[in-house]
């Protein structure tokens, strides 16, 4: 388990996030690189959606700071995901906090009634599908935190005395600068939210993934990106999915505005957050070297299936390490794809236009 850990980069502790759950929605790398390799009588190649995913899920976590890194580059913006998540988890798996939060919604005439939603639904990257409903019910979700944890309330008992006396409870709520930073994520993981729903629902069409992966990951790269408002004031809201459109541009501290961006098509625009520019630059510059991008011609030894997952490496580095027989790494590196993709990668290559 050390020596798998050290190859990877991945904390011990947060090992679980990203095995877990490999039968229920396939982002089990390790579960999923064990039914294909070492069982005989099964299929020898690992599927690219898959391992892609996981490449996705891998830069997204180390980016956001939502996975363990034994190296945290974005620590500021990886501490409001994990307490918004903590603060959705709380409220969402008590029944008698959900009461409290219901109440509340059925009282300003909510329809339908939206439930914290901690798991998501976007297979490989559910922080962002966490942040989008967050973002959806802020409102709501604050009045019954804070009901919560008021002197009369069940949650009381988590706050600390300093924190009583100085009445500051920003370690167990969200601060309007958490709302902020919140409602930019969502905008700026918009882009790897859209790798993950084209990986899942058109992971055969292999000619088209790299030409995706190149337009996601230069729409993530540009200094501007457009989000809705923030209505989690607006009490007379009735359905809160429909938070209208994206009127508030955000833009890099200190870029000039494209002049494709019509500034007059927004309400405002607002100063995109230190953190939010380092997840978005982090994000690009790890999965495009993960994945070879920035190489003007994929090595064909990069196409070996195993080579696409998170944990796995060359063959020497892989064997000498234990993580792989020889024989299991060569079973790998003739999976069936292989040749395939190396030839319509090098068929893009050669023809695209798109470059960063």
């Amino acid at each position: 388990m050390q020596v798998s850990c050290d190859q990877s980069g991945i904390l011990p502790e947060d090992w679980a996030q990203l095995s877990a759950d490999g039968g229920s929605n396939a982002i089990g790398s390790i579960q999923e690189y064990e039914v294909v390799s070492r069982s005989d009588g099964r299929q020898t190649s690992v599927e690219f959606n898959i391992c892609y995913s996981h490449q996705n899920e891998r830069s997204g976590g180390f980016a956001s700071g939502t996975m363990k890194f034994a190296d945290m580059p974005n620590e500021e913006l990886g501490a409001i995901l994990r307490k918004s998540h903590e603060i959705q988890v709380r409220i969402s798996r008590s029944p008698k906090r959900m009461k409290l939060y219901s109440d509340i919604q059925r009282r300003r005439g909510r329809k339908p009634l939206l439930a914290p939603d901690p798991a998501g639904k976007t297979h490989w990257n559910g922080c962002i599908d966490e942040t989008i409903r967050a973002n959806q019910i802020m409102g709501d979700l604050c009045e019954a935190n804070n009901s919560l944890l008021a002197p009369t309330g069940d949650d009381f008992s988590m706050v600390k005395e300093s924190e009583r006396e100085s009445n500051d409870l920003s370690r167990l709520t969200y601060t309007q600068e958490d709302k902020m930073i919140l409602r930019q994520f969502e905008g700026a993981a918009a882009p790897a939210k859209y790798f993950c729903l084209f990986l899942q629902d058109k992971k055969f069409t292999w000619s088209y993934v790299l030409f995706t992966i190149r337009i996601i990951l230069k729409q993530t790269r540009s200094d501007t990106f457009a989000i809705v408002a923030d209505i989690s004031h607006m009490d007379r809201t009735v359905d809160l999915r429909r938070r209208g459109d994206k009127t508030i541009l955000v833009k890099k501290e200190g870029a000039l505005l494209d002049p494709e961006v019509d500034e007059s098509n927004y309400v405002r625009v607002e100063t995109m957050h230190p953190s939010i520019a380092k997840y978005r630059s982090l994000y690009v510059d790890d999965l495009s070297q993960r994945l070879g991008l920035n190489e003007s011609r994929l090595k064909p030894e990069l196409t070996f299936s195993v080579l696409l997952n998170p944990l796995f490496g060359l063959e020497k580095r892989i064997v000498e390490a234990g993580l792989l027989t020889k024989t299991q790494y060569l079973r790998a590196k003739s999976g069936k794809y292989n040749a395939f993709f190396t030839c319509q990668h090098q068929h893009y290559c050669a023809t695209t236009a798109i470059s960063f």
